[in-house]
């Protein structure tokens, strides 16, 4: 299946910026954190940021400020910028 060309790029656009700030230094300390809490190591408390109703993303990131046109692309846009919109105001 073939998607629209506008829309395979700008889901590599998001993609790329995903993955830039999973290979930032602070992502390994995290994990890092995360696996020391994990081995009950005294450790300060890491956070974790959930939104438990999947409606409030509706309101976060509206439909229609995506820029996909086709339906799965827009699915996977909408995924990517959840985590992007999750490290620019939580991290």
């Amino acid at each position: 299946m073939a998607f629209p060309e506008h829309d395979t790029d700008l889901i590599r656009r998001l993609a790329a910026r995903v993955a830039e700030i999973a290979a930032l230094p602070i992502q390994r300390a995290r994990i890092d954190l995360w696996k020391r809490l994990n081995r009950l190591e005294r450790v300060r408390p890491p956070i974790h940021v959930q939104a438990l109703d999947a409606n409030i993303w509706e309101e976060l990131i509206p439909p229609d400020t995506l820029e996909a046109t086709d339906a799965f692309c827009r699915g996977q846009e909408l995924e990517l910028r959840k985590r992007l919109y999750c490290f620019e105001r939580f991290a």
